[in-house]
């Protein structure tokens, strides 16, 4: 009787613990985003993709860009690109 109350004891401090480190990265991205809107648009579709493992990233997100253009994966890594 005591190892079904221990494991049912396991079981609900793992989910309880799952639940805690969820909410915390969502309030991570959150407040990342709230930090860092997108503009709006979206990214024109790029059909064909160089094969670099890692390929150079001229931004990371849409406020690395100036004016209109946005973040979006291109042809070799991330560039700044007008939306459609």
């Amino acid at each position: 009787m005591k190892t079904t109350s221990f494991l049912v004891q396991m079981v609900v401090l793992l989910v309880l613990g799952t639940l805690v480190a969820q909410a915390a990265v969502l309030t991570v991205v959150a407040q990342d985003r709230a930090r860092h809107p997108s503009k709006h648009g979206f990214c024109p579709r790029v059909p064909i993709h160089c094969n670099v493992w890692n390929p150079p990233n001229q931004c990371w997100r849409d406020a690395h860009c100036p004016g209109a253009k946005k973040c979006c994966k291109g042809f070799c890594g991330k560039t700044c690109m007008n939306p459609r």
